[in-house]
């Protein structure tokens, strides 16, 4: 009888040592579904990119190229090489982190608005960008890009100051 009442006796630990572990991974499961989206995301996903936008002043009048931006290829391939001369009007540094809005200030009163929305497992940022005049209908109403580190994406088009406005959003630093 001994031992039929310690065989019952381990029965009853048994189940009730896979109740806790099922309570214990229920809550597990419960807090983990409560946390919100964002804090759900693991950290490199919050932490902070750095770049920064670069607004250039580009004509096609005969001129010289600012000295910052010579080291661009970018600027030396079509459509950029019919431009002659660019300036560096401003480089802001940003600090891009996921689902985080940045403005930047154009000098035609315009606002480009960069916001990192991915961070891709190859390094890659998928980012959307839009452009548009406070109180106005969007210019560019939101492009998504997929930025590579130390290559600066370029957008043109806005004419401004007898040229056409160049922005350029480039990820890292060290990188000129």
């Amino acid at each position: 009888m001994t031992s039929s009442a310690k065989t019952g006796s381990e029965q009853r630990d048994a189940r009730s040592f896979v109740r806790r572990m099922v309570a214990i991974a229920g809550l597990v499961l419960t807090s983990a579904l409560l946390l919100p989206p964002s804090a759900q995301r693991s950290a490199s996903a919050q932490e902070a990119i750095e770049g920064e936008v670069l607004v250039i002043l580009a004509s096609e009048t005969a001129g010289t190229v600012a000295p910052e931006l010579a080291g661009i290829p970018a600027l030396r391939q079509a459509p950029f090489s019919s431009y002659r001369s660019m300036s560096l009007l401003a480089a802001h540094p940003v600090s891009l982190v996921i689902d985080r809005p940045i403005d930047i200030p154009l000098p035609n009163g315009r606002v480009m608005q960069v916001i990192a929305e991915e961070r891709l497992a190859d390094g890659r940022v998928r980012t959307r960008v839009s452009i548009n005049r406070p109180g106005e209908r969007d210019y560019l109403p939101g492009a998504t890009l997929l930025l590579v580190r130390c290559e600066p994406l370029l957008i043109a088009g806005q004419a401004f100051g007898g040229g056409t406005l160049v922005l350029g959003i480039r990820l890292g630093s060290n990188c000129h």
